[in-house]
């Protein structure tokens, strides 16, 4: 989401070291030296590190120059991945520097960059600190600080930092793109607005702030002007495959699920590698009936992400509806392997473990979803059903009475609650429940054929033969 500009990158960094005291020569120069500082300054890394080596090997060379060898020498053991050497160098320059009385907060900044390459993010923003405090108008320490700190979660040190910047160059339009992409995850829509307002109106052709002020836009419900900034980030930049997945999730929002596949194949096809957008079209392909293709792009997704357990729930759903239990329950499984406190899944085992015959594991499942997420309406009916068919009705009647206090219009809850007292001879309490099914849902001929049976064991037989008629009429195969 927010990406630091070139501009502060390690390569314009070095190019600045190179301007100064390492690129600098005495009267005694001798032809050697100055063709090792030539080489040492311009040339590609396998000339310039034998000429910076001499150069920091030689006696009588001053801390200012060795340091600036030894910076640039750093540069190309850095853009060759070789970051402990880089590592290294960078803080014998910063050594030399110090002995010397002095302080390149720019070789803070370059080792901060080698260091978070490598992993090692606490020595990397030690030295970002470190860079900011010698020189606090130093704009790559505070922009890659920021970098860091969203990558840590850290999202109110972050904002300081890009403020900071900000106020360093208030003519940048990138800084303004990545505030206000951080406001958005801040779900401040009305400030990254302004950011992304003011990085337009700094660069019209920014393609990021367009695609992410349509993004605030949406996120206040404002779906026009969010379609109409999405277009025109389009426009500046058709290969910008996170402006299509926006917009695809924008129509997967509003119910358009076909629109939604359209716009996920394009940022599919140009980022084959979008596990977001795989995985975000599976969950489209599942809405328009093909499950098929769901699981085929929930497979891709988990190929490029294995730790997308949301892939693996929505896949395990499919299988669901495919009747292939023993595959949704190794999904389902997955997921509960990388969040054993995930309740939805626990939730979706216990359908196809209760599928496959499975009530002591299904019950066991339902148990720990209700453990962890109690109050959960389909867990509670789930559960009853078990309850019955091992003969525990009153534990049943219990689950399915809470299912129905949890969310009265439930009518799925009310139509097995109303079975319940059917064949409890609680005829009135039976027809009770299933009109309120009715009312939910006119044409639930399950309902109508239950409540006719309810009428006619209270000789109520006009209103039995209705019910009876209306059930015939809406399932005639049913008997």
């Amino acid at each position: 989401m927010i990406r630091v500009t070139a501009a502060f990158g390690l390569g314009l960094l070095a190019v600045a070291a190179l301007g100064g005291p390492a690129g600098a020569q005495t009267a005694a120069s001798t032809a050697r030296t100055n063709f090792d500082r030539r080489h040492c300054a311009d040339s590609p890394a396998e000339e310039s590190i034998p000429a910076c080596t001499r150069i920091i090997e030689a006696k009588g060379e001053t801390a200012q120059v060795r340091a600036g060898a030894l910076r640039n020498r750093a540069f190309h053991f850095h853009q060759a991945g070789e970051l402990d050497r880089a590592i290294a160098d960078y803080g014998a320059a910063i050594d030399l520097r110090l002995r010397a009385g002095e302080t390149d907060a720019r070789l803070y900044v370059d080792r901060g960059l080698a260091y978070a390459e490598r992993g090692d993010d606490g020595r990397a923003l030690a030295d970002y600190g470190s860079a900011v405090a010698a020189d606090p108008k130093l704009l790559a320490g505070y922009v890659n600080r920021a970098a860091l700190f969203l990558k840590r979660g850290d999202r109110d040190a972050a904002l300081a930092d890009f403020s900071s910047a900000i106020a360093l160059k208030a003519d940048d339009s990138t800084l303004y793109v990545s505030r206000g992409a951080l406001y958005i995850q801040r779900h401040e829509a009305d400030r990254a607005i302004a950011d992304e307002s003011e990085a337009i109106r700094l660069d019209p052709t920014a393609a990021a702030a367009w695609r992410f002020r349509a993004a605030a836009y949406r996120a206040k419900s404002d779906d026009a002007q969010a379609q109409s900034d999405a277009a025109e980030a389009v426009r500046r930049d058709p290969r910008m495959a996170e402006t299509y997945s926006d917009i695809g999730f924008s129509q997967q929002a509003a119910g358009e699920a076909a629109g939604a596949i359209a716009e996920f194949t394009k940022a599919i096809t140009l980022n084959p590698r979008d596990a977001r957008s795989l995985k975000a079209r599976g969950d489209s392909y599942l809405a328009v009936g093909a499950p098929d293709a769901a699981i085929a792009d929930y497979g891709q997704a988990l190929v490029i992400d294995p730790g997308l357990t949301d892939a693996h729930n929505n896949r395990g759903v499919a299988y669901i509806g495919k009747a292939a239990w023993d595959l949704a329950i190794a999904d389902f499984t997955a997921v509960l392997a990388q969040d054993p406190l995930n309740a939805g899944a626990h939730l979706n085992r216990s359908l196809a473990l209760q599928s496959k015959g499975q009530d002591a594991a299904a019950l066991a499942d339902l148990d720990d979803a209700l453990r962890l997420k109690p109050g959960t309406p389909q867990a509670l009916l789930q559960r009853a059903a078990i309850y019955r068919g091992e003969g525990r009705v009153a534990d049943a009647l219990a689950d399915l009475n809470a299912a129905v206090a949890l969310s009265p219009t439930y009518a799925d809850a009310l139509r097995a609650r109303g079975t319940i007292a059917l064949d409890q001879d609680r005829y009135e309490a039976a027809i009770a429940d299933m009109s309120q099914v009715i009312a939910l849902h006119p044409r639930d001929a399950a309902a109508y054929r239950y409540r006719a049976i309810a009428y006619a064991a209270l000789h109520d037989d006009a209103r039995a033969t209705r019910d009876d008629a209306a059930a015939q009429g809406l399932a005639p195969e049913q008997k």
